[in-house]
């Protein structure tokens, strides 16, 4: 994999100058679709910590800058969707989210937050008598039970990969949309037929989408900030 990007072929997800820019880090996505990821060294910019890529190497090599609790060097890793971005040096946190308009952003979290992250169940196998939950971060989790569904999502604590609580992809479950047209839009499943998914956003409208656009993040509300 190639190091660098185009800008004009980056995701339109990525908030680029793509003009004043001809390249930017190519990220190592470990899991994570190019569209909902972005590299560490670009955000860390982004977050006015550093204004050029020499800089920014110099903070992952030399500072504690932490990916869902695990320390990080790699500029060009990955900080995908709902992932936490931390620096305990000036104790701040972020967590990666789409907002209003389908563009990926860090907002900032507090501590206790920074512990966890809802990870959505892209689908299951069988392991040695037991079901490996496949997540859509890359981890994996292995359970005793099968219990959880495909479209579930898990609130996990990081980086310990424990199961903190299930959220199940049900009528009333509060879900951000991660695609389409209402990318980055929030609300609450109104009904599931089939392939589509009725939800009411927190303007009160009735909107559409499909099942892959939906990430459930809570039950009666959100268990994260948002945007």
């Amino acid at each position: 994999m190639t190091n660098h990007l185009k800008s004009l072929a980056a995701p339109r997800t990525w908030d680029l100058s793509r003009k004043s820019n001809t390249f930017t880090l190519n990220p190592d996505s470990c899991g994570h679709p190019l569209s909902l990821c972005m590299p560490v060294g670009t955000l860390i910019r982004q977050l006015g910590l550093a204004t050029t890529a020499k800089e920014a190497r110099h903070i992952l090599n030399t500072q504690e800058v932490l990916l869902d609790g695990k320390k990080i060097k790699k500029q060009d890793l990955a900080v995908g969707l709902m992932d936490v971005l931390s620096f305990p040096g000036i104790k701040k946190s972020y967590r990666m989210l789409l907002n209003k308009n389908g563009i990926l952003e860090l907002i900032q979290i507090d501590e206790n937050e920074s512990k966890i992250k809802p990870c959505k169940i892209k689908n299951k196998t069988s392991w040695k008598g037991k079901i490996q939950l496949n997540l859509s971060d890359g981890r994996n989790i292995i359970v005793d039970k099968n219990e959880y569904k495909t479209g579930d999502s898990l609130i996990v604590e990081v980086p310990k990969n424990n199961i903190k609580e299930h959220l199940g992809f049900t009528k009333g479950s509060t879900i951000t949309v991660i695609g389409g047209k209402n990318s980055g839009s929030v609300g609450k499943v109104d009904r599931i037929e089939q392939n589509k998914v009725f939800y009411e956003d927190n303007n009160g409208e009735m909107k559409e989408t499909v099942k892959k656009y939906v990430y459930v993040i809570g039950k009666e509300k959100s268990e994260i900030k948002l945007l």
